[in-house]
């Protein structure tokens, strides 16, 4: 023990000076952390002081009927007069035709109370801020009139007065202070270790591997497992100095008072609190090294590493973005999904709420994540998977080329998808639809079937397969739906999102007069032709060489789910995709698949637009469903169709 001990300290101490004498490294690892944490939050809190001087500079205009335009201008200077002066908007009236038009007032009188209707942009911001400002405009000067006419009908004293209501915050300011650091301190640590660590993780495989000093070193007389253990501890310890940086400079700044939006009682931290922080940040730390050096081994190239590293970085930030979520509720269940459940731990203790077993099985969750990963490297060196010597990229051709280039495409793809809802949340439904369905995910697929001249036939799985296929569809359609909506309910209290989202997304996109058809046409019809092509079509046939049959429909089904980029959808989609991965293999083609999948959000847009989305199935009803997804599938089992080995 002591001789391998020797070993590994002198593997680290190796890879440490070699890290040393490359200068991107120290200042990534070192300097990097002194700047970037306090400058990000004295930066956003400079930006929201900017923002919020100009939306107080801002006229907006309103525009209105000429007939109301009177008695509404009044009730705005009333509601204005009655307002703090810093809740006061800016207001014009303008023309309806005038560009600069923020809100659309108008005016019902269909019943005896006049009712005032503010149309506005969601997706704009001033636009927002006008209907807010307004709003609470009209709201003081209903208030101001309603205690005017209970004073001219003899009412004594102001309404407001009789019932007094205070309010009494009991949390400390060590806990206040503490649940706002929490909600993103994990998010920007993540991005940290993820940028401080890769520099040391992609040269110790892939940079080595391109160079052949990857060979050299596996033919000593260091077992293979040393080896690899050497290098994730290097990481580890380049990603540990690269958090411990973040957290002294921020905690230097707010001692010194240079980062004011940092409270005092934010570092007032009790000896327990450090501790569980500590244990929490080097679980966090073990893990992302961890993946750092997979996505390393995985690589074949320098350059492929760095994309991997790009789409991991965003698969770990979601995750570390879990505390961003207020309603999101830290539970046993969550502490078994790796980074989210750091991001919650470290908000609740942060908040005064530490669990202590929560907090174990958090902390020995990554543990045994990280660990899992570098056993995998392991095993890959030991079947010398990872060695130089492999495939030439640049001789691959066919399908060959295109199972290679699989994995990079999926998760560009992905990358695409989540850039696009970051930066064009209100796009029309429909736009994003054709961008996302049709031009990433069936042109994309085309596009690099075509380069390699793989077959589409074969790429997409569209075979004819046994028609009694079709009846297993039939019977499972109904089936899925209700477990998959069950399943969706389940979850509702726990991610903090409604199951309903979907609906209210597709009424406030698609809009109430657009026909029947055309709705199953956005929402139903070209997702399940589009999805499966990609997902159970292009995705299963480049993952065929790399996972069995099982595995490729569980891996395909998680990335199925994670596409949707909703959190409260990711686990019942994987469950959707897992029943279609399963009918794909079976009937060895994806049309059953497709037509599961169309008749699946068919069926629950119907069900959504006579408004039981939300009904509770007893019992009995999820037990029959059971039954009828087990027939379904015994079905496309007696009637099964491969024709492929690997798929059997």
């Amino acid at each position: 023990m002591t001789a391998r001990l020797r070993r590994l300290a002198v593997l680290v101490g190796f890879e440490l000076r070699g890290l040393l004498r490359d200068r991107k490294t120290v200042v990534l690892t070192v300097l990097l952390p002194l700047l970037v944490m306090p400058l990000l939050v004295f930066g956003t809190r400079k930006l929201e002081a900017q923002r919020d001087e100009e939306d107080r500079a801002r006229v907006f205009g309103y525009a209105i009927d000429e007939r109301d335009a009177a008695w509404i201008a009044q009730a705005l200077a009333e509601g204005l007069r009655a307002l703090p002066e810093l809740e006061r908007p800016q207001l014009r009236e303008v023309s309806r035709d005038d560009p600069t038009m923020d809100v659309s007032v108008a005016v019902g009188r269909d019943s005896e109370v006049a009712t005032i209707e503010l149309a506005y942009h969601g997706n704009v911001h001033q636009s927002r801020l006008a209907m807010e400002g307004m709003s609470r405009a009209l709201a003081a000067a209903r208030k101001g009139r309603v205690v005017a006419a209970l004073h001219d009908a003899g009412f004594p004293g102001d309404p407001a007065t009789f019932v007094v209501v205070t309010e009494r915050d009991v949390a400390s300011a060590i806990h206040r202070a503490g649940a706002r650091l929490g909600t993103w301190l994990t998010p920007v640590l993540v991005m940290m270790l993820m940028f401080g660590g890769q520099l040391a993780a992609l040269d110790t495989l892939a940079g080595e591997r391109e160079r052949g000093t990857l060979e050299t070193l596996l033919t000593t007389a260091v077992d293979r497992g040393d080896v690899v253990l050497g290098k994730w501890l290097t990481v580890f310890v380049v990603a540990l100095i690269n958090a411990s940086m973040s957290f002294l400079s921020l905690w230097a700044y707010a001692r010194w008072g240079a980062v004011e939006s940092l409270p005092d009682a934010s570092i007032a931290l009790t000896p327990s609190m450090w501790v569980w922080l500590a244990l929490l940040c080097g679980a966090l730390a073990w893990l992302v090294s961890a993946v750092l050096l997979a996505v390393s081994g995985t690589a074949r190239t320098y350059k492929e590493a760095q994309l991997y590293v790009g789409v991991a970085t965003l698969a770990l930030a979601m995750l570390g973005a879990a505390s961003l979520l207020g309603s999101l509720r830290w539970q046993l269940a969550f502490a078994f999904l790796p980074v989210a459940n750091v991001s919650l731990a470290v908000r609740e203790v942060l908040a005064g709420r530490p669990d202590a077993l929560l907090l174990v099985v958090t902390i020995a969750v990554d543990l045994a994540v990280g660990g899992a990963l570098a056993r995998w490297v392991v095993r890959a060196l030991h079947e010398e998977r990872l060695i130089v010597g492999t495939v030439d990229v640049g001789t691959l051709r066919g399908e060959a080329a295109l199972r290679r280039a699989t994995p990079a495409w999926v998760a560009g793809t992905w990358a695409i998808f989540m850039l696009g809802a970051l930066l064009w949340p209100g796009l029309d439904l429909r736009l994003q639809l054709l961008f996302n369905l049709v031009g990433l995910m069936l042109a994309g697929s085309l596009i690099l079937a075509l380069r390699q001249r793989v077959a589409l036939r074969e790429l997409w799985g569209l075979r004819w397969p046994n028609p009694w296929a079709f009846l297993g569809v039939v019977l499972g359609v109904p089936s899925g739906l209700v477990l998959v909506g069950g399943l969706a309910r389940l979850l509702e209290p726990y991610v903090g999102m409604p199951t309903r989202m979907q609906t209210e997304l597709e009424a406030l996109f698609l809009g109430a007069d657009l026909p029947l058809w055309q709705q199953l046409l956005w929402m139903a019809v070209l997702p399940g032709v589009c999805e499966e092509l990609y997902f159970r079509g292009f995705l299963m046939f480049g993952l065929r060489d790399r996972l069995r049959p099982v595995a490729r429909c569980l891996v395909v089904a998680a990335i199925f789910g994670a596409f949707h980029l909703m959190l409260s959808r990711l686990l019942p989609t994987a469950t959707l995709g897992v029943f279609l991965g399963a009918t794909r293999l079976l009937a060895g083609s994806t049309i059953p698949a497709i037509a599961w999948h169309a008749l699946h959000n068919g069926a629950a847009l119907g069900l959504s637009s006579v408004g039981d989305e939300s009904v509770t199935f007893p019992a009995w009803a999820y037990a029959i469903a059971v039954v009828g997804l087990v027939t379904a599938f015994a079905v496309l089992w007696r009637f099964r169709q491969s024709v492929d080995p690997k798929e059997s």
